[in-house]
């Protein structure tokens, strides 16, 4: 029974951790101006909590799509008239997805 609630602890530490990292990351992102933040996928290691993370963030034109190998599909392509972009961040540690949130950022006039 102890060990048992002993793991989900560390469980739930985990994912605290990887919710955590996730909010900084945005935060940063609402720190720029969003249409001069680079297109596409980055990956970034960060330590929160004693654990480490792998993050991947991916910053599309259009809506991104998870495929279910959950690979994911990216637009790049930009128009004029375009002041959005889809904002995607995948939580993983040692390989295992964790946590996974999606947003949209805009220009503000």
């Amino acid at each position: 029974m102890f060990a048992l609630q002993r793991q989900e602890n560390i469980s739930q530490k985990i994912l605290s951790g990887a919710v955590a990292l996730s909010q900084e990351s945005l935060d940063d992102l609402r720190r720029k101006k969003i249409l001069n933040v680079p297109l596409g996928q980055s990956t970034s290691t960060k330590q929160n909590l004693g654990y480490s993370y792998q993050i991947t963030q991916y910053v599309c034109t259009q809506k991104p799509i998870i495929d279910i190998d959950e690979s994911v599909t990216c637009s790049t392509q930009v128009s004029n008239q375009d002041n959005l972009r889809y904002v995607l961040l995948k939580i993983a540690k040692n390989g295992q997805k964790i946590y996974t949130v999606e947003t949209v950022f805009t220009k503000l006039k």
